[in-house]
This record gives structure tokens, C-alpha cells and sequence, in this order.
């Protein structure tokens, strides 16, 4: 009996190391695949580190273009409402960041601008070309403005993307450009100009025009160009036609 009892002790021992080793096992493949999860959050915190930091300087970038643009750009919210703009807005329109943002489209006052910017809002590009008074700035400009519609992934209308530009400039040159174009075509159409072979008779020195009639030298090229004749004797025909005035050197 004894030794039945010791027997079944020692069974009963080596069943518990047998869980306990089991249970051991298990604990060590749960660490090593925690551990194994660990080192992927670490090469995904890693990797969330490198996107954070290069869309840190892809904003930085995007904002120094944004802000340092020659042309002035304006966001709205879907209500026509500026969100945002750059530095060169603020020039253009006369006002402050802080006053240009929060302002309305729907307080603009010239019609065209108006109209053009709530067609962007119905989801359509637009355009505003003409001379406009800004309403925050109280300043007179030749202006050109796109207007692009933004979107949500609904395909809905989030906002409009605005760029102007001021083209005084570019006016004053072609008002300058047209009024030399006038002023050449002008002379052009004074100028009247000899050309070609001229018939000419050897003798009386008419000159033949092309419908056939011979006309005095001075009236052809009168009727050819702008030159006036007055006339004069020259002192070889002076002396052949009034001998009696007029002696020999």
C-alpha cells in the first residue's frame, strides 16, 4: 500500500511539472508574440514618425509657396465664406488677413464678381476679368479672377479656390499698344509711296498712267504721294526763255 501511494504521489507530481511546464510554454509564446507585436509597433510608429515629419515640411512648403505667391489666393467654405488667403491677397485687396477672413462673397457689391464666384459655389469654374473696387480695402483695381470649385468625396461642393491678379499693367500696355497700332496705321494710310518703272516721255516728260493717259509730271506724282509742287525757273530756262533779261556769264 505504501508503495502504491508513493507511486501515485510521484504521478501526481510529475502531472502538476507537466501543466506547469505546459503553462510555461504557453507564457513563453505569448512573450514572444507580444514581443513580436511590439517590434511592429515600433517599425509602424517608426514609419508614422518619417509620414508625420514629411508632412510637416510638405505643409511648410506648400505654405511658403501659398504665402510668397505673386498671385493673391483666397479659399471659401461652402458658403462662400474666405477661410483663408496669402499675403499677396491682402496687398491686393487693402485689408488685413484678419479682416479679409470670415468675409462673405454675398457682400461684394460688383455684380459680375458676385455672379461669377456663386457659379464656383453651384460647382461650375467661372471667371471675372474688369476694374474692381474692393469692398474691404476701398482700393480700384484691374483685376483678373479664376474661380474653382473644391469638393467633398460626396461629389457636394466644399469651397472655392480663388486667384486673382492685378493687370493694370498689362492694361496700360495694351492701351499703349492700340494707340501705336492707331497712330502707325494712320501714317500708313497717309503715306503714299512711287514705285516701279515710271513711263515717261523723253521729250515733254509726262508721265503715262495705267489706264493710258500721259499727265503732266506734277500731277502724277501728286495723285501717288503727298508731295507738293510750287513752282520756280531755273536759271538754264530762265535764259532760254528771256534771253533779253538774262546775259551770258
Amino acid at each position: 500500500m505504501m508503495v502504491d501511494k508513493s507511486i501515485e504521489k510521484r504521478n501526481r507530481n510529475q502531472q502538476s511539472y507537466d501543466e506547469l511546464k505546459q503553462y510555461v510554454r504557453e507564457l513563453e509564446l505569448k512573450v514572444e508574440a507580444l514581443q513580436k507585436s511590439n517590434d511592429r509597433l515600433i517599425i509602424k510608429k517608426a514609419e508614422f514618425e518619417t509620414a508625420r515629419d514629411t508632412l510637416k515640411k510638405n505643409e511648410e512648403k506648400f505654405q511658403a509657396i501659398f504665402d510668397n505667391s505673386p498671385l493673391a489666393i483666397m479659399y471659401t467654405d461652402e458658403n462662400g465664406v474666405i477661410t483663408t488667403c496669402n499675403n499677396r491677397a491682402t496687398k491686393l485687396f487693402g485689408a488685413p488677413r484678419e479682416r479679409l477672413i470670415g468675409f462673405s462673397y454675398k457682400n461684394i457689391k460688383n455684380k459680375a464678381m458676385k455672379a461669377a464666384i456663386a457659379t464656383a459655389l453651384s460647382g461650375e469654374k467661372s471667371r471675372f476679368e474688369g476694374e474692381y473696387l474692393t469692398v474691404t480695402g476701398n482700393v480700384l483695381t484691374n483685376m483678373n479672377a479664376n474661380f474653382s470649385p473644391a469638393f467633398f468625396p460626396d461629389g457636394s461642393v466644399s469651397g472655392v479656390i480663388g486667384i486673382f491678379e492685378d493687370i493694370t499693367e498689362r492694361i496700360q500696355i495694351e492701351k499703349e499698344r492700340e494707340k501705336l497700332l492707331g497712330e502707325l496705321q494712320k501714317a500708313l494710310a497717309e503715306v503714299k509711296q512711287l514705285s516701279g518703272f515710271l513711263p515717261i516721255c523723253a521729250s515733254c516728260k509726262k508721265i503715262r498712267d495705267d489706264n493710258g493717259y500721259w499727265n503732266q509730271i506734277e500731277a502724277y506724282i501728286r495723285a501717288h504721294s503727298n508731295a507738293q509742287f510750287s513752282h520756280s525757273i531755273c536759271p538754264a530756262c530762265a535764259k532760254k526763255l528771256y534771253p533779253g533779261f538774262y546775259e551770258d556769264d
